[in-house]
């Protein structure tokens, strides 16, 4: 590589040490937070579960207010929390910890029976809840307190704040308590009752036993039935009861946190109860289990010294040395921090050491190599603007594909449309409408479509056409379309809400067949892109949707390839305008976990088609009824009553196997 006359490659080395010295100072202090939360939370991902035995967690869930027959609007009934501590009482469990707010009374016979049997469960621990007061001159937040009633407050053996403290991003990590506080949290109030211990103020790291559900749990209907737990299940136990609902009544204060085990599972987090993470803070001030902190000085010393000592030799080396010789340093520093957690439950911030190694590599490289590196970016950054990821990799191994041609080949197809785009774009300021579709086609490419490997051949006004399996093979490209068509459900593509009478949102239809797909066009302009008579039939797919209410369709060719990876619904035989052909249509509705979410939908429509096909209109017809007047108001179901409606004027002919013919796009 040239330099610049009068530039000394020796001074790069010292100006790449100054400046990762820099990001280091920078990385330990706050903004580094989110490395500093990644070195505590990654190692708990390869840690074995560990699975206590001293709690067990009894769970008011969705399982128990169903069998129970209790409303989620208002407070259980008491008498069940009696029976509940009899039966601990009986099995002389080592105590019970409430992680419920007994603030009001109720009916005064089933109060003094809860208080009874609270004193005869031996050691209990009741939650208080705590409630931001206001902030002081010094920016302290005063609390104040909702206690349980007297009766059941002189019942209790002690009492606990509930209220978990949660960091900047929202992850448990840290427990305080301060001994100057009116409640103390009722982990430590539970750890000074069991183990008859005094603990002193204290900011610790928490150990966490595993992923959500890791620690003894029983449902709260089973835990009242012998049957179900078997006696003595609870012997010398401590049992914390506490809610775990899916649904949250209205107002009610959420209790699910995220945990260092959180992260976005087919868009959902994983959250962990309240209710365990209070048991986890009891069996670690139990076990003496918390997690310590490397001293400051240590993390500080290793950081820079890294950064200065790197940051002058890497550059001396080859690119390939550096390369090999930084990433040694990285994964030993990573296994170091990971070791040190996982066997002497010592952590400390390697992630910052790492990134400050990366960038150093980064630097060495840019220094050797920065004229091949610009040019690649440059061009890479002006083809991505228009084609996919794998378009832009052919192009950039060969250039001559550059040039008019095309080949036959087997491609999965998608279009979409963004349903009632005319009628809520009139009237906006065009660049209001630019920008808004500019941030729909972005999140839609980057968020959707290239995340599968799809390849976008072209925006038509607000529509989207990509293929898969083209320009490069992809042996499940069924599969992939179908999931890029599921990401649209989930990503905020910036499209106005909702209102009445206007909705809006995304139809998408998917088919696999063969297709030409090339260069299209003379020396001088020319299009890649798909013809044939297969995209024609994925484009009135996609308008299909509009007759049948739907968000995503698949013709049976698709539905053949991906049958059990995907939950779908057959919707029928269809014959489209433009084509003889009779087509099997499906609905597109989820992934295999939500399978149970709509399998009496399923099941319903199912026999509500054979009905139809059968022509037993008036049985087809009360089933599509049911569904249309459900809570989703089923598309599907309201259109095969219109269709029942006509042919009850038209009998079909007897070679009529239930296609439907649409003489319209």
């Amino acid at each position: 590589m040239k330099f610049p006359k009068g530039f000394n490659p020796g001074w790069s080395g010292l100006l790449g040490a100054l400046l990762a010295l820099g990001l280091a100072i920078t990385l330990l202090d706050d903004a580094g937070k989110s490395l500093k939360a990644l070195s505590y939370d990654l190692p708990h991902f390869i840690r074995g579960v560990t699975k206590p035995e001293e709690v067990v967690l009894v769970y008011i869930d969705d399982e128990s207010h169903e069998n129970l027959k209790q409303p989620r609007n208002r407070p259980w009934d008491r008498s069940l929390y009696a029976v509940l501590l009899d039966r601990l009482a009986k099995e002389k469990a080592r105590g019970v910890v409430f992680d419920v707010i007994f603030d009001s009374s109720s009916d005064p016979f089933v109060d003094e029976r809860l208080a009874r049997a609270m004193t005869n469960a031996g050691l209990v621990v009741l939650g208080v809840d705590f409630v931001p007061m206001a902030v002081g001159r010094e920016g302290v937040e005063a609390k104040g307190y909702i206690p349980p009633i007297d009766l059941f407050r002189d019942a209790a053996d002690a009492l606990g704040d509930v209220h978990v403290p949660v960091e900047g991003d929202l992850v448990i990590r840290q427990f305080t308590y301060d001994k100057e506080e009116l409640i103390p949290p009722m982990s430590v109030a539970a750890a000074e009752v069991f183990s008859n211990s005094t603990n002193h103020s204290f900011l610790r790291w928490v150990y966490y036993y595993g992923p959500p559900g890791t620690l003894p749990h029983v449902s709260f209907f089973r835990a009242i039935s012998e049957t179900e737990i078997p006696p003595g299940f609870f012997h010398g136990k401590i049992v914390l009861i506490g809610s775990r609902m899916s649904v949250k009544a209205a107002g009610e204060r959420n209790d699910d946190y995220l945990s260092p085990y959180s992260r976005i599972e087919k868009g959902k987090k994983l959250l962990m109860p309240g209710a365990e993470i209070q048991a986890t803070f009891l069996l670690n001030l139990l076990r003496n289990e918390w997690l310590e902190k490397m001293p400051l000085p240590f993390e500080r010393s290793l950081t820079y010294f890294l950064a200065v000592g790197l940051g002058l030799f890497l550059p001396k080396l080859r690119p390939l040395l550096a390369c090999g010789f930084c990433f040694f340093l990285m994964m030993t520093v990573t296994g170091f921090g990971f070791f040190s957690m996982l066997y002497w439950k010592v952590w400390f911030n390697w992630s910052v050491p790492v990134v400050v190694l990366f960038f150093v590599l980064i630097w060495s490289i840019v220094l050797s190599s920065v004229s091949l590196y610009v040019e690649k970016r440059l061009l890479q950054q002006s083809l991505s603007m228009y084609l996919s990821p794998g378009r832009v990799k052919q192009i950039e191994k060969n250039r001559g594909i550059l040039k008019p041609g095309a080949i036959k080949q087997e491609v999965s197809i998608f279009f979409s449309d963004i349903a009632n785009f005319t009628a809520f774009s009139e009237g906006m300021d065009s660049d209001e409408l630019a920008h808004m579709m500019n941030r729909y086609f972005e999140a839609a490419v980057g968020g959707c479509i290239f995340p599968t490997d799809g390849a976008v051949v072209k925006f038509i006004g607000d529509a989207i056409f990509a293929i898969w399996n083209a320009p490069d093979p992809q042996s499940n490209h069924q599969e992939r379309a179908c999931r890029s068509a599921l990401l649209f459900r989930t990503q905020d593509l910036g499209l106005p809400p909702s209102k009445p009478g206007l909705e809006v949102r995304t139809r998408i239809g998917l088919h696999c067949g063969l297709a030409n797909v090339g260069d299209f066009g003379s020396s001088k302009r020319f299009d890649w892109t798909a013809i044939g008579e297969n995209i024609n039939l994925a484009s009135r797919m996609e308008g299909l949707n509009k007759y049948l209410g739907t968000d995503i369709l698949i013709t049976g060719e698709i539905q053949k390839a991906v049958e059990g990876k995907f939950v779908t619904r057959s919707l029928g035989l269809f014959r489209l305008k433009g084509f003889e052909r009779v087509v099997s249509v499906y609905e597109l509705m989820g992934l295999p976990e939500e399978a149970a979410l709509s399998d009496d939908l399923r099941n319903r429509f199912a026999l509500g088609l054979l009905h139809f096909k059968e022509r037993k209109w008036d049985e087809a017809g009360s089933i599509f009824q049911e569904l249309r007047q459900g809570e989703k108001k089923d598309g599907p179901s309201l259109f095969y009553l219109n269709v029942i409606k006509d042919l009850r004027n038209s009998e079909p002919d007897k070679n009529w196997a239930g296609e439907i013919e649409l003489k319209e796009k």
